[in-house]
């Protein structure tokens, strides 16, 4: 609970990526994921990046696969368009909204966006989270702290 509390605080003063920072990511992923990637708010792609750059921290030989898992880990988040309000109140209390359930199960609908767009599949897996895997226990680390 600890890092949503973080999360939350920190989305108030999210800065965009610079540069350097987009053509890493411009690098990772393929050029249909960093289309979906840059139709993030700015917050979510300042989120992806960090998370991104945590899973390899502790992940130094992760694959393109993973890396681009860990930049898309939240795009389901996309299409529910709620703002950092509505984020909180989406997370805490399961109102029965097509928004909210779509922010609440953003994984599998992130998933589905990658396939559309044809993803690896060990990329839609690890946005899927699923199955167990140590990528999937890095990611969800360095989403955690």
């Amino acid at each position: 609970m600890r890092h949503l509390v973080k999360r939350f605080f920190g989305s108030f003063h999210s800065t965009p990526l610079d540069a350097v920072e987009q053509v890493w990511v411009q690098e990772v992923l393929s050029d249909r994921e960093f289309d979906l990637w840059k139709s993030q708010a700015t917050v979510d792609q300042r989120h992806s990046f960090d998370i991104a750059h945590r899973f390899l921290q502790i992940r130094p030989n992760a694959t393109r696969d993973e890396r681009a898992g860990a930049l898309l880990h939240d795009i389901g988040k996309i299409d529910a368009r709620l703002g950092v309000v509505a984020r909180v109140i989406a997370t805490l209390v399961p109102l029965p909204t097509r928004r909210f359930s779509m922010y609440r199960h953003h994984q599998a609908h992130g998933a589905q966006l990658l396939k559309t767009i044809c993803c690896s599949e060990e990329t839609i897996a690890l946005v899927a989270g699923h199955p167990d895997s140590d990528a999937l226990r890095a990611l969800v680390q360095a989403d955690n702290i």
